[in-house]
């Protein structure tokens, strides 16, 4: 995954030393869970913390913020994604601890 490994190479660059705070946001669906934990496991091998804010939408909210767009995608893709999207579950499990829910209304 392009996005799992260009994120690797900024935590390994910005974990150079130093005691300047340093962020590395990551803007992508992760849409597996398997894909926020290999984000996890990566912030954890260069001593980074980790969080995840999950922007929560229905898909007709989805649907009519990215007909807003200047470059919409297929209804179908958001549709798509809806269904295989693996919500954060809010265990006590160590890599799961920071999930902050943003609630999308409008």
């Amino acid at each position: 995954n392009f996005a799992i490994g260009k994120v690797n190479d900024e935590c390994a660059a910005a974990n150079g030393g130093g005691r300047h705070l340093k962020v590395v946001l990551a803007d992508d669906n992760m849409h597996y869970r398997k894909m926020r934990h290999q984000m996890f496991q990566i912030a954890r091998r260069n001593k980074f913390s980790f969080a995840v804010l999950y922007f929560k939408a229905s898909v007709e909210i989805s649907q009519r913020k990215n007909s807003e767009r200047k470059k919409p995608i297929p209804k179908e893709v958001i549709a798509k994604m809806n269904e295989r999207f693996e919500c954060p579950i809010f265990k006590p499990q160590k890599w799961e601890r920071n999930i902050f829910v943003v609630q999308q209304n409008c």
